[in-house]
């Protein structure tokens, strides 16, 4: 069964080849950080190597596949919108992972809210105990 990396690099590669586009619009078309590209040309040539598929799982999906894709896609015009789908069924990954995360964390605020409502109730009962010693007592 082909993986989504794989589906994509196969993707890449046949749009590459069918436009003729080079490494070096690719390497223009990145997105960079302090002027330097997100990607390594030589990351780039791996990715389109001939066996590349076979070894989709080297690569980063999010920050090695999706920015190749979207470099593509921005020389191609868009034309053939093969991150579409990917950059939807991502955001819907992280969207549902973000859920469970607060979901979890919600939980977590309720115990720690019923262990602070037990402590300040056993604190009450101590206090009482304390005045009515005192009034014993004193």
């Amino acid at each position: 069964m082909e993986t989504k990396s794989q589906a994509l690099i196969r993707q890449l590669k046949d749009i590459k080849q069918r436009k003729k586009i080079s490494y070096n619009e690719i390497m223009d078309a990145l997105p960079t950080e302090n002027g330097v590209p997100a990607i390594s040309k030589t990351t780039l040539q791996r990715v389109f190597a001939e066996d590349s598929e076979t070894r989709a799982s080297r690569f980063n999906y999010e920050e090695t596949l999706l920015p190749i894709a979207e470099a593509i896609n921005r020389i191609d015009g868009g034309s053939d919108d093969i991150l579409q789908s990917d950059i939807i069924l991502l955001l819907k990954e992280q969207i549902s992972e973000k859920d469970a995360l607060i979901s979890r964390l919600i939980d977590r605020l309720d115990q720690k809210d019923e262990i602070i409502r037990q402590f300040l109730t056993d604190m009450k009962q101590k206090d009482q105990i304390i005045h009515n010693l005192m009034e014993k007592y004193i």
